[in-house]
C-alpha cells in the first residue's frame, strides 16, 4: 500500500545491503586451505627426503644450459623444466659451475651432476630445496588450472572436489616435490588439451596463439609428448567426421582453411620450442628424440610387476599401477564423472575430458615404458577432474556428504603417511605387500637416506651394511656403512668402518633385483619381516 504520511515525514528508502555470498566465500576459503595444505606437505617432503636418482643430473644440466648455452648434458630429456629448476642458482656467485673437462667433453651428466651437487660450497640439501620448490610451484599452478577448468565444465562443487583430490593425492605431491619432468608434462598436456577444446568450440586468433604456445611447451617438456600430437590429430579427424573442418577465424571452414590454421599453430609451436633451446640449438631436440627411440636397442630396460622382471613390459602394467597407486575415493568416483560426461552429450566435453586422456593412456600402454605411475601422470590429472564431475553429478545433499567422507579418508591417510608419499599405495595392497607387486619409482627412487640416518640415530646404530640403489653418496648424509653390491653408485664407497655392522639396510629395488646382474641376490630377504621399512624405499633387517 502507498504511504499515507506526508512526504516530509517519510523515511528515505533503504538501499539493500550487498552481502558477500556465503557459499562463494566458503568455496574460496576451502580452496585456499587445500592449496596451503599441499604446499606445507610438499615443503615437509622436500626437507625430509634425500636426492632421488636423476635430480643431480637434472640440476647440473639445467644450470649448464643457462650459463653456457650448451645443451650437451642430458640430451635425452627436453630442457624446459630443467631450465626452470635451475633458475634459483643461475645468478648466484656462491654456486660455481666448473665441470671436469673430460666429463664435459663426453657429456657425462651423471658425473658432472654428482660432483656439482656434493662438492659445491652450498650444502646439497639447500641446493636441492631451492630447485625442488620451483617444481612444487609448478604443481601449485597445475592444481589452480585444474580448479578453473573443473569450474567451467561442471560448476563450483566439481571444482572444489577436483582441487581436494589433487591436493590430497600422495602421487601428485611426491612428483611435485622432486625434480621429475612428468609433472611439467602433465601441466602442459592439460593446458594443450584445454586450448584445443576452446579453439574447436570457438576459433579465434588468440586461440591459435594459445594452442601453439601450449603445444610448444608440451614438446619441450618430455619426449613422450609426441603422443599428444597423435591425440590431437585423432580429435581433429573426429571433429571433421561429425561437423566439418575447423579453420581460421572468419573463414569458411574448408579443408584449406583448416590446413592453414594447423600450419600457423605448428609454426607457433616450433617457435616456442626453439626458444626453449635458445633458438640456435633446436636440432638438439631431434637428436634427443632419436636417442630415446634407439636407446633400448643398446640398453635393454628392466621392469618389475608381481615379482617378475621383464625387458619388454606388460600391456596391463599401467592399469595395475593406477588401481594400486591412486586413492580409492578417486577410483570409485571417477566412473561417475565419466558417465555424466557421456550423458551430457556435449561433444567438446567428451573429446577433451574423455577422449584425449584415454588416447594418451592407450599410447603409453602400447609403448610399455613400465617405469612407474609417473609416466601416466597426465591421465591421473584427468582422473581428479572425472572424480570432481562425479561428485557434482550427485544430489546436493549427497555430494556434500560424499565429498566430506572422501576428504576425511584421504586427509587421514595423508597425515599417517607424511613424508612417505613416494612409496604410498592404497588399501587394496597395503605398504607391506607393495614390494611384491610394484617396483622402481613407484616405491624406491633412492629417497630414503635421510630416513636411514634418522633411524640409526634413534636406535644408536653406528654402522650398517648397506645395499643402496641410487646415485647419492650415503656418506654425504652422515651414514657410516659397509658397502654391499647395489646399483647406481657414482663414487667409490667410503672406507670400511672398524666395527662389524649388526643391521642390513637394503633398497627395495635391490631386494627385488630389478637392475642387479644377479636378480636373486637379496630376494630371500623379501620373505622375512623387516625390522623397519623406513619410508618405503629402504628396509632394515638384523644380521645373524
Amino acid at each position: 500500500m502507498p504511504s499515507i504520511l506526508p512526504a516530509s515525514q517519510r523515511s528515505p528508502p533503504v538501499e539493500p545491503a550487498k552481502a558477500y555470498p556465503p557459499m562463494r566465500f566458503c568455496y574460496r576459503l576451502a580452496v585456499l586451505i587445500l592449496l596451503a595444505a599441499f604446499v606445507v606437505r610438499g615443503e615437509r617432503w622436500i626437507e625430509s627426503n634425500s636426492q632421488t636418482f636423476d635430480e643431480a643430473n637434472h640440476i647440473a644440466s639445467g644450470l649448464s644450459y643457462l650459463r653456457t648455452g650448451d645443451f650437451r648434458l642430458n640430451i635425452e630429456d627436453p630442457p624446459l623444466w630443467k631450465l626452470v629448476w635451475a633458475l634459483p642458482l643461475w645468478r648466484r656467485d656462491d654456486v660455481p659451475f666448473s665441470p671436469d673437462a673430460e666429463a664435459w667433453a663426453r657429456g657425462d651428466a651423471w658425473t658432472i651432476g654428482n660432483d656439482f651437487l656434493y662438492d659445491s660450497p652450498l650444502p646439497s640439501m639447500e641446493i636441492l630445496g631451492m630447485c625442488r620448490r620451483m617444481n612444487l610451484f609448478v604443481g601449485f599452478v597445475l592444481i589452480v588450472c585444474l580448479n578453473r577448468v573443473a569450474h567451467r565444465l561442471a560448476g563450483r562443487m566439481a571444482a572444489l572436489a577436483a582441487t581436494a583430490f589433487a591436493c590430497l593425492d600422495p602421487v601428485l605431491l611426491s612428483l611435485a616435490s622432486i625434480l621429475s619432468t612428468d609433472l611439467g608434462l602433465s601441466l602442459t598436456t592439460f593446458l594443450t588439451f584445454a586450448a584445443i577444446r576452446e579453439y574447436l568450440d570457438r576459433p579465434t586468433r588468440g586461440g591459435v596463439l594459445r594452442v601453439g604456445v601450449c603445444l610448444g611447451l608440451c614438446l619441450a617438456s618430455k619426449f613422450s609428448s609426441v603422443f599428444v600430437l597423435s591425440t590431437i590429430l585423432v580429435l581433429l579427424i573426429a571433429r571433421r567426421m561429425r561437423g566439418g573442418w575447423v579453420g581460421l577465424p572468419g573463414s569458411a571452414g574448408s579443408s584449406k582453411d583448416s590446413l592453414a590454421a594447423a600450419m600457423r599453430i605448428g609454426l607457433i609451436a616450433l617457435l616456442t620450442l626453439s626458444l626453449c633451446y635458445f633458438g640456435w640449438r633446436l636440432p638438439d631436440w631431434g637428436a634427443g628424440l632419436k636417442q630415446q627411440l634407439v636407446r633400448n636397442t643398446f640398453d635393454p630396460p628392466s621392469f618389475y610387476l608381481f615379482g617378475e622382471i621383464s625387458s619388454v613390459g606388460w600391456w596391463w602394467y599401467f592399469p595395475v599401477c593406477l588401481a594400486i597407486k591412486i586413492p580409492l575415493p578417486i577410483l570409485l568416483l571417477a566412473p561417475l564423472g565419466i558417465v555424466r560426461t557421456i550423458r551430457r552429450r556435449r561433444a567438446g566435453e567428451i573429446e577433451y575430458a574423455l577422449a584425449a586422456p584415454l588416447l594418451f593412456l592407450s599410447a603409453m600402454v602400447a609403448c610399455r615404458v613400465n617405469l612407474g605411475v609417473r609416466v601416466v601422470l597426465p591421465v591421473v590429472v584427468f582422473m581428479y577432474l572425472w572424480a570432481g564431475i562425479g561428485i557434482a553429478s550427485l544430489p546436493r545433499r549427497w555430494s556434500v556428504a560424499v565429498l566430506s567422507i572422501a576428504v576425511v579418508w584421504m586427509g587421514t591417510s595423508a597425515i599417517r603417511n607424511s613424508r612417505a608419499e613416494l612409496s604410498w599405495v592404497n588399501e587394496t595392497v597395503g605398504s607391506e605387500r607393495a614390494i611384491e607387486v610394484l617396483g622402481d619409482s613407484n616405491l624406491d627412487w633412492g629417497q630414503d637416506l635421510i630416513a636411514l640416518r634418522e633411524w640409526m640415530e634413534r636406535n644408536e646404530v653406528r654402522t650398517v651394511a648397506l645395499s643402496y640403489a641410487g646415485t647419492a653418496p650415503p656418506e654425504a648424509y652422515g651414514i657410516r656403512y659397509r658397502s654391499l653390491p647395489g646399483w647406481g653408485g657414482l663414487r667409490p664407497p667410503m672406507a670400511e668402518p672398524d666395527e662389524e655392522p649388526k643391521y642390513l639396510a637394503v633398497s627395495v629395488s635391490n631386494l627385488q633385483g630389478i637392475y642387479l646382474a644377479d636378480s636373486t641376490l637379496y630376494r630371500y630377504r623379501m620373505e622375512e619381516p623387516p625390522i623397519s621399512t623406513l619410508r618405503g624405499g629402504i628396509r632394515i633387517y638384523r644380521l645373524p
